[in-house]
């Protein structure tokens, strides 16, 4: 295994990857569930992506990997860096493991020194969620979540597509039938991309664009501080 650096801001451990990997395989967790893998290809582009996470666990473009990733079910159960994965109920940090709405203080467990983190313990990246084939190449993966600390029940759902080059991703959650009780929401997927072709080459020559005129403002933790900046 070699050490990569990530660049991650609040990040203090470090991350090890032992190189190209062999097609990811397994399909059985260690509490005995099933988590199914789905492949998807265009001319140029071959995805792999698994119910447990409802992740992405390989893209390989032109025959070589962009991601960082697992090579077996069994590595992916036990991922702490959250490789790939569908991050919810709520990515991101929520501070001292609290929040309130609609006049109601929620107490979350703290599983990031003193905060809540991607969901928690056992949030959505670390959930088998049901995966079916919806058109040609287009995956959509199920969960339904009735999470007890945040006392509601919704069903949320990630949508991989592949046309030709391009990958598009697309999140959507809504209360559950009946359910009465409002939420919070905040769904991302955590790949970690490298698409210079050789993962143990560092990234500064990548350029990203967010299509956004605002962002939100972080302290020295990485919370929100409720300011809103135009870019």
């Amino acid at each position: 295994k070699k050490k990569v650096e990530i660049g991650m801001p609040f990040f203090t451990g470090d991350v090890y990857w032992e190189g190209p990997v062999k097609e990811f395989s397994g399909t059985e967790l260690s509490t005995g569930e099933k988590a199914e893998i789905f492949r998807m290809k265009s001319e140029s582009i071959q995805v792999t992506f698994s119910e447990f996470g409802a992740s992405l666990v390989s893209l390989k473009f032109a025959g070589k990997e962009m991601t960082l990733n697992y090579s077996t079910l069994a590595e992916l159960e036990k991922n702490t860096t959250y490789y790939g994965a569908t991050i919810g109920r709520f990515a991101n940090r929520i501070k001292d493991g609290t929040f309130t709405l609609d006049n109601e203080m929620y107490a979350l467990p703290k599983n990031n020194d003193k905060h809540f983190l991607h969901g928690g313990p056992r949030g959505w990246s670390h959930r088998v969620w049901k995966g079916e084939e919806i058109a040609p190449n287009t995956i959509e993966f199920v969960l339904e979540d009735n999470d007890e600390y945040f006392q509601s029940k919704v069903i949320a759902r990630t949508i991989y597509q592949l046309e030709n080059a391009q990958l598009n991703m697309h999140w959507e959650c809504m209360l559950a039938p009946g359910e009465t009780r409002s939420t919070i929401v905040n769904m991302t997927n955590h790949t970690y991309w490298n698409l210079t072709g050789d993962l143990f080459m560092k990234i500064h020559c990548h350029g990203l664009f967010l299509n956004c005129d605002r962002y939100l403002d972080i302290d020295e933790e990485g919370i929100p501080t409720g300011k809103i900046e135009t870019v």
